[in-house]
């Protein structure tokens, strides 16, 4: 329930997201496709991935700067690493968050690994 009112969430403040029919395969997706998608893209995936690793007795609050925070980190990893995966670069990221015990991806500090 709680990734659902994430999703929600991102798709009301960025608007334009209703009116594109997309799909995002995450599985697929590269750090170069991440970082190619538009804005709203970006912070749909961002959210999407917070929802996921957000621990289901977490707060349902939806803190857009730890977000923001988020989504600087991964691009930042993905600016250097664009060939490799996604869901790869999030574990590092939100992973290690989630590991820490945090009850939010965005309250503590953490670094994708690369495999390069």
């Amino acid at each position: 329930m709680k990734r659902i009112a994430v999703i929600l969430a991102v798709l009301v403040l960025s608007g334009s997201l209703g009116a594109k029919a997309q799909q995002f395969d995450l599985s697929t997706m590269t750090c170069d496709s991440f970082l190619k998608g538009d804005k709203d893209q970006m912070k749909l995936i961002t959210a999407w991935l917070a929802g996921y690793y957000t621990d289901e007795s977490a707060a349902e609050v939806v803190d857009v700067s730890a977000l923001n925070k988020l989504q600087g980190e991964l691009a930042k990893f993905c600016s250097r690493e664009t060939d490799f995966p996604i869901e790869s670069a999030a574990d590092g990221i939100f992973g290690q968050k989630a590991a820490n015990g945090s009850d939010a991806p965005g309250s503590s500090s953490g670094t994708a690994q690369s495999g390069h």
